[in-house]
C-alpha cells in the first residue's frame, strides 16, 4: 500500500512518506467526537464506568469520548486497571465485528474481548469466534492468527453469499427502521462520517439467531478434518498446545454464544439476536452500525489480501474504532440503563465462559488479538493526531499487526521487511508471514511477557512455512531483527532477538527438536510436533500475556495526556509496564490509580519530553 514500501533484509530501504499519515478530507476532518475538547484535557477525570467497574483514572487510558467505554464484562475488580481500555469482545460471529453484544465489553471480540461480555482478563476477553466481520474465505496461504477463523471457513459453505443473494446482489432500505433510525444518526454525529444509505436490520428470536449463526452450513468433510488435525500439529510444534485438540468443536463453542449481533459485509445487513431494545442492544446496534459506515466510506473486505495479514489489520482498526464509538455511546446513557447494559453483559460473558470452557488458551489469544490491539491503537491515533488520523489509517492500513503494538512505527512509516520464505520440506501445511504479536503469543507461553514484548520491539518482518513429512509436521520461520530498543543487550538485534528465541527454545520439549541459529541476515527457528503424548508444560497464558501489550499502548496514549511527546510517551509506558507483573495489571486492586499514575510520572522523569 503507499506509503509502506518494504525494504530487503539487509538493506535500508525506503521509511515512505514523512511521519504522521495524512490528514484526510470530508466529513472526516470535521468530525470530532463529542466532547472531544474534554477528553483532551489531561485534568479532567473520566467519567464513572460502571459497566466496566469504576472510575477511570484520569490521563490514563483515553479520555472520556474517548477511551474505552466503561466496561465490558465484568464488575468492577474483574478485569485490568481500569484505565486500560476495553477489552475488545468476543468476536463476531460471521459477521463482522464483535458483536459489541456480548463479548466483552467491547472488547469486541477479544477483548474482552468482543464487546460485550466483560474480559476474561479485563481487558482480553475471552475469544472470538472466528472471523471478524464474517470469515475470510480458505486460501492457500494464510497466517496463524487466522487460523481458527481459517477453521471457522473449513465449516461454513463457501456458497454463504450464494445462499443470501443469490445473483442479484445486496439490496438496501429507502429508510432506516424506525427503531434503529436514532442510534445511527447518533454513530454518524459521533464518528464524524455520514452513511451513503441506510441497511436492514434483522431482528431474530434467540433459536433463530443460533440457527444462522452457531449452526455450520453442512458437516465438516474428511479433508476439512484432515486440515484442522495439521493444524493442530502446528501448535503443537510451536509449543502453544497440549494433547488433542478438536479444532472444529473449539470453534463451533466460540463462535455462537460470545455474538449478540454482527454485520456482513457480504449481504450488507446486521442482524441482532433478540427482538427488544435493551440497552445492551442499543449499545450493539451502536458498535454495528460503526461497522455499517466503515464499510460505506472505507471498504471492510477481507479476503483479498494473500496471507490475511491486511485483513487482520483492516480488523483490529474495525473492531477499535467500533470498539471508540460504542464506550462514548455508553457514557451518554442513563445510570439506570448503564447498570442495565453491565448486568446483562455480565450474565452473557458468565455463558460464554461456561460454553468455551474447554477452548485453549492461544486459540482466545489468537482471535482477540486483533481485537486487544485495536481499540489502544485506536485511541492513541485519536489522542496524537485526532479523528481524521482514524481516517488516514484505515486508507492506509499500518503493513502488518504486528506494527500496532507500537503506534510510533505506524507513525514513523516503519516498513515491515520482506523475508525471503524457507522451503517446505515436505507437504506443505501452512505458510505466510508468522507477525510480532504471534510470535510474542508463542514466546509468552514459555518466557517472562516483559522479554516476549521485548522480542517484539526487535521484530522487523518474517516469514515461516509448516509442512508435513513421514507423518509429522515440523515447521520453519526466519525472522529479521531491528535495533531500535536502546540498550538491547546482547549486541547486535539479531543476536538479542536469538537470545529470547534461545530462552524459548531451552523450555521446549526434547522431542520437539527445536533449534536456533542464524540464517545470513535472518535469526532462523525449526521446530517439529512433539507428538500429542509431549508434556507441553506450558507455564504462561498468552491471552494473560496481552495485558502487556494492550496495556503499554494505552498508557502511550496517558502520557501524551499528561504532556510527554510521541517517543516520550513511549519510553514512559514501557518504563510503567516494567514496574508491574502481568497479574498485577490484571487485578485492580493490586495497581490503584494513584499508583499507575505515580509510576507513569516516574517513568517520564527519565524519558525525553
Amino acid at each position: 500500500m503507499a506509503g509502506w514500501t518494504a525494504a530487503p533484509s539487509g538493506a535500508g530501504g525506503e521509511t515512505g512518506p514523512a511521519a504522521g499519515p495524512a490528514a484526510s478530507g470530508g466529513a472526516a476532518s470535521g468530525g470530532a467526537v463529542p466532547a472531544a475538547s474534554e477528553a483532551l484535557d489531561p485534568a479532567t477525570p473520566m467519567a464513572p464506568s460502571p459497566s466496566r467497574g469504576g472510575p477511570v483514572p484520569a490521563g490514563w487510558g483515553p479520555a472520556p469520548g474517548y477511551g474505552p467505554p466503561p466496561g465490558y464484562g465484568p464488575p468492577p475488580g474483574y478485569g485490568p486497571p481500569t484505565g486500560y481500555g476495553p477489552p475488545p469482545g468476543y468476536g463476531p460471529p460471521p459477521g463482522y465485528g464483535p458483536p459489541t453484544g456480548y463479548g466483552p465489553p467491547p472488547p469486541p471480540v477479544p477483548p474482552g474481548y468482543g464487546p460485550g461480555y466483560g474480559p476474561q482478563s479485563p481487558w482480553l476477553g475471552p475469544g472470538v469466534p472466528p472471523g471478524g466481520w464474517g470469515p475470510p474465505p480458505p486460501q492457500k496461504r494464510r497466517t496463524p492468527l487466522v487460523l481458527v477463523s481459517l477453521v471457522v471457513a473449513l465449516v461454513l459453505v463457501a456458497a454463504t453469499a450464494v445462499t443470501f443473494l443469490g445473483k442479484r446482489g445486496p439490496s438496501y432500505p429507502t429508510s432506516w427502521d424506525d427503531r434503529v433510525a436514532p442510534i445511527a444518526h447518533w454513530v454518524e454525529g459521533a464518528r464524524g462520517l455520514t452513511y451513503k444509505t441506510p441497511v436492514y436490520v434483522d431482528f431474530l428470536s434467540e433459536e433463530e439467531f443460533k440457527a444462522k449463526v452457531a449452526k455450520p452450513a453442512a458437516d465438516p468433510t474428511a479433508a476439512d478434518r484432515e486440515q484442522a488435525r495439521q493444524l493442530v500439529a502446528f501448535y503443537r510444534s510451536l509449543g502453544l498446545i497440549q494433547g488433542e485438540v478438536d479444532l472444529l468443536a473449539s470453534d463451533r463453542s466460540l463462535r455462537g454464544e460470545g455474538t449478540l449481533a454482527f454485520y456482513s459485509t457480504t449481504t450488507k445487513r446486521v442482524t441482532v439476536r433478540g427482538t427488544e431494545l435493551t440497552p445492551a442492544v442499543r449499545v450493539t446496534l451502536a458498535h454495528e452500525l460503526t461497522h455499517v459506515l466503515q464499510d460505506q466510506q472505507f471498504g471492510l473486505d477481507l479476503s483479498n489480501d494473500k496471507n490475511h495479514v491486511g485483513g487482520e489489520v483492516l480488523r483490529a482498526l474495525g473492531e477499535g474504532d467500533a470498539g471508540h464509538i460504542e464506550d462514548v455511546y455508553i457514557q451518554q446513557l442513563s445510570e439506570a440503563d448503564q447498570k442495565a447494559y453491565h448486568d446483562e453483559m455480565s450474565k452473557g460473558f458468565d455463558q460464554y465462559q461456561s460454553s468455551t470452557s474447554g477452548v485453549p488458551d492461544v486459540l482466545r489469544a489468537a482471535l482477540n488479538a486483533p481485537y486487544v490491539l485495536g481499540q489502544p491503537f485506536v485511541e492513541f491515533l485519536y489522542r496524537s493526531k485526532g479523528p481524521a488520523a482514524v481516517d488516514a489509517a484505515f486508507r492506509d492500513p499500518p503493513p502488518a499487526l504486528g506494527s500496532m503494538a507500537d503506534p510510533v512505527h505506524y507513525l514513523n512509516k516503519t516498513p515491515v521487511v520482506d523475508v525471503a520464505p524457507p522451503t517446505a520440506a515436505g507437504t506443505e501445511v501452512d505458510s505466510g508471514r508468522f507477525d510480532a504479536v504471534q510470535l510474542y503469543l508463542m514466546l509468552s507461553a514459555r518466557i517472562d511477557p516483559h522479554d516476549a514484548l521485548k522480542a517484539v520491539d526487535l521484530w522487523g518482518g518474517d516469514a515461516y512455512v509448516a509442512s508435513e513429512s513421514g507423518g509429522r509436521v515440523c515447521t520453519e520461520l526466519r525472522f529479521s531483527a531491528r535495533g531500535e530498543r536502546k540498550g538491547t543487550a546482547g549486541g547486535s538485534p539479531e543476536t538479542a532477538l536469538a537470545g529470547y528465541l534461545e530462552a524459548w527454545r531451552a523450555k521446549m520439549p526434547v522431542a520437539a527438536g527445536a533449534i536456533v541459529d542464524r540464517d545470513g541476515s535472518w535469526v532462523r527457528v525449526r521446530t517439529c510436533d512433539p507428538g500429542a503424548g509431549a508434556d507441553q508444560k506450558i507455564e504462561g497464558k498468552p491471552s494473560e500475556a496481552l495485558t502487556l501489550m494492550e496495556g503499554r499502548i494505552y498508557m502511550m496514549s496517558a502520557a501524551m495526556a499528561r504532556g510527554s511527546s510521541v517517543e516520550g510517551a513511549k519510553c514512559a509506558a514501557d518504563g510503567f509496564v516494567a514496574a508491574y507483573t502481568v497479574d498485577q495489571l490484571r487485578d485492580p486492586a493490586a495497581v490503584t490509580k494513584d499508583d499507575a499514575l505515580a509510576t507513569l510520572d516516574k517513568a517520564r522523569q527519565s524519558c525525553p519530553t
